[in-house]
Order: structure tokens, then sequence, then C-alpha cells
């Protein structure tokens, strides 16, 4: 199993981190409106000693901290938010190792202190059948995915596994007789072991995703059967799983006519929907079907009445088409204080490497960039550096520093990153002789194929 290394320090650096521990859960605790004190008490002295524990409370709105709890003999105390649905997560770490555990206090605040123990890498309650539940499902969870990675597993047996979580999580709230609230939390619990255990397979198999012998769907049940609730928020991979599930090699309309005719949830729905969105907008072929897009997006959008960030974004994104002109209207300084403008490179093939002086990977590309400039043989091409820096003075050291030297232009408002709706630096552009995008996101000058490109030019 995968172990946590945690170590103590007194440094100004983890006194930071404690305090910024500290003020988000603070504002964990305000913004929830209720708070509960929990004291966690282990039945023998030994396997409190040496620990470290963490409690989060489970919520299926925004996020909320770790919280660290703070040790008296055997017992470990802290306050935290109120988790809406009586669940709450604990970690221990203890020699290295972290140890897992799922306890149910009931809904509401107050004070609660419960009895729990250790078993393996979990950690568990059995004072009530929803705590047996929770803990006993715990180790099956632990033992399934030992057994799987156990060397010289067959297909067959991977399988079986992965098909027996659920199978496991039927047994134990049938042998306890949790509540409702409960068996709905560890049946959800299962399918996402059983997720997870799926995406193991390649690896332990040595082979490729698409090669795994069985499909996702001949294993685990259909997510809108057992994930259609808010309660689904609390389990981090929750949406990834589900739009594992979304078809594939489907259009927009398709995928969200799926989405929206399946779950009823509009948290699943936001979630699952906006992420499909994001990967429309961003993975797009600009260049072949802008026109067919934006229509499809926008009837997707008028249909279910979806934010309209979708359509700007898209709309915005038309810049990365090829034969663009420049964008209008852009003036850059020198370190002179000169003016420039792209129109006096009319006529050349333009590079253009948009950098800071604080961003590492720009700065790593520097020497790439010089070297190019000396050795490429096409006098057609003209290279351009455009800071963002919003001040002067970095930039000015930092070209000193890297000793750049050429066309150094300054654009402290950053200008042209939003006129390209560039998301990160360094970006680099090219444009042709007429001043037309020639191609967006070109090639970094330390990747092989850029000085052929523009050789070619």
């Amino acid at each position: 199993m995968k172990k946590f290394q945690h170590s103590v320090s007194t440094s100004v650096e983890s006194t930071i981190k404690a305090f910024a521990l500290l003020v988000a859960s603070a504002c964990t605790l305000m913004a929830n409106g209720q708070t509960r004190e929990i004291s966690l008490q282990f039945a023998k002295a030994q396997e409190a000693e040496g620990c470290k524990m963490y409690v989060r409370p489970l919520v299926t709105k925004g996020e909320a901290e770790l919280v660290e709890m703070t040790s008296e003999g055997t017992t470990y105390s802290a306050t935290v938010a109120t988790s809406p649905e009586g669940l709450y997560s604990v970690t221990c770490i203890r020699d290295g190792a972290q140890i897992f555990g799922t306890i149910s206090l009931g809904k509401g605040g107050g004070a609660a202190k419960v009895a729990v123990q250790t078993a393996g890498y979990c950690l568990m309650a059995t004072d009530t059948p929803d705590n047996k539940a929770l803990g006993s499902y715990a180790q099956c969870e632990a033992q399934g995915l030992m057994a799987l990675w156990t060397p010289g597993r067959t297909a067959d047996e991977l399988r079986t596994i992965v098909t027996s979580f659920e199978q496991k999580a039927d047994s134990v709230v049938k042998a306890y007789r949790c509540t409702a609230r409960v068996e709905k939390y560890v049946r959800m619990w299962a399918y996402t072991s059983a997720y997870n255990a799926y995406t193991y397979v390649p690896n332990i198999l040595g082979c490729k995703p698409s090669e795994v012998p069985f499909g996702i769907e001949e294993v685990m049940d259909r997510p809108e059967r057992v994930m259609d609730s808010p309660l689904a928020a609390t389990f981090p991979i929750a949406y990834q799983l589900i739009d594992r599930f979304m078809p594939r090699g489907a259009t927009l309309s398709e995928q969200m006519d799926w989405l929206y005719g399946n779950f009823k949830c509009e948290d699943i729905i936001n979630k699952v929907g906006g992420a499909a969105l994001d990967k429309y907008v961003a993975r797009y072929d600009y260049a072949g079907k802008y026109e067919q897009g934006l229509a499809e997006l926008e009837a997707v959008t008028a249909k279910y009445a979806l934010d309209g960030k979708y359509v700007r974004k898209f709309r915005a994104n038309r810049v990365t088409i090829p034969g663009n002109p420049f964008p209008e209207g852009l003036t850059f300084t020198d370190a002179e204080g000169k003016t420039h403008t792209i129109d006096e490179l009319r006529g050349k093939y333009v590079y253009i490497d948009l950098w800071a002086s604080w961003c590492g990977p720009c700065c790593k590309e520097v020497p790439h960039l010089q070297a190019l400039e000396k050795e490429l043989q096409n006098d057609g091409v003209v290279f351009v550096s455009i800071s963002i820096d919003a001040k002067e003075e970095p930039w000015k050291k930092k070209m000193e520093a890297l000793q750049m030297r050429g066309n150094q232009w300054h654009d402290p408002k950053g200008l042209l990153g939003q006129a390209l709706n560039v998301q990160g630096i360094p970006f680099f552009v090219i444009y042709d002789r007429e001043g037309r995008l020639l191609q967006y996101n070109a090639p970094r000058p330390s990747h092989p194929s850029l000085k052929t490109m523009l050789e070619g030019l």
C-alpha cells in the first residue's frame, strides 16, 4: 500500500502552513454555521502512540479541509464543521503509513465521543450498526485492493476482484442493517472502489487501457443507478467516473442528452456537464468547422439553459484560426521606451515568444531561442520576445541576466495574450509575411522540429 511521508518541523514554512490550515478550517466553520467537537478514543494505548490524526467532515457542497486533532492520552479531539450527512473522514498517520476510516456520528452538531480501533490500514468505530458497516466495508476494500496487486493475477481473476467490491457492499449492508443514509454511502463507496480497481488493471496486465480484455460496462453497474445523488460529491473521483460512462465518439448534443436523460441531481449534471463543455471548447478544431461547432454549442446552451460563458469562450477562440490578422490596435515598448507595432515587421515571418521574468519555463527556453536565432538559415524569419511583466524593472533585470538582445518588447497589461486567448506561458505563435496567423501555439524553441519548420518557410 502507498505510504505517506510526514515530518515534523519547527521551520517558518511549517508555521505558515499550520497557520494557513487554521485559517482555512475557520473559514469552513463559519461558512457551515454549525460546529462539532469530535473526540476519538483508542481502546489500546499502543494504537494511540506516535499518531497524527486528522478529521474532515464529508460535505456535498464546496470543500472541507482536514483539521488536525490534538491528543490527550489515548484521546484525539478537534472542532470541525458539521457534516450534513453526519459522516466524517478520519486519517491516522503512524510509522509513515496512512490509515483511513469513515465514521458516522449522526446529523446535527454537539459533542461526540467515539471509541475507535485500527485493523491493518483501516480505522473504525464499532459502537453502532452504521459504524460497524463502514468499518467492515473499509476492511473489504483494503483486502480487495491488496488482492488485486498480488503478482501473477490473470485477467479472469482481476475481473472477479473488480466485481467483488459491490458484492461485498451488498453483504455488509445486509449483515449490519445500517440506516438508509449509510447504506447509500457504502454502495457508492464500493462503486468508486470498483472503478479505481478497474483503472489499475492495465498497469497490472502491462497493456493499454483499450486492450483490457473486459469492458467497464461488464464489471460495473450504470452510474445513474448508484451515483445520482448529492452524496456522490463526497467522493472526489465521482465526476470522473461518471464522465467515463459518457458516450464516446458522440457529438456534444448527444453527450448532454445522455447526461440530462439519465441524471436528476443538479450537482452531478453541472459538474460533469461543465467538464464536457470545457473539453469541447478546449479541443475543438476551430480551423476546420468553426461555424458548425458554434451552432451546436449555441443549440445545446439554449436547450438546457446553460451558462453563456461557454459560447463566449468558443467565440473568443476564433482567434486561433490560421489566416486571422494580428489583433488590431496593439502597441509595445522596448527597453528604451520606444513604441513598436507588428506592422514594422511586415514582409517577414514573425515568431513571437510570449513570456515573463517570473516564469521559470519561459526563462529555460531563452537559451534555446538565442541559439536558434544564430543558427537559423532563413533571413525571412524574425524573432520577437514580448514580456507580460507588470513592471519594467524585473523585465529589464531578467533580460540583462539572460543577455537577451534583439526585438525585446513589453506588454505590461498582457493585451496580446488576452486578444489571443492565451491560457498560459510560455506561449509561441507564428505570423506570416502579411501579418496573418500561420500557427497558433507553435513549437517551443527547445523542440527539435521548430528549426526545420522555420527554415522551410
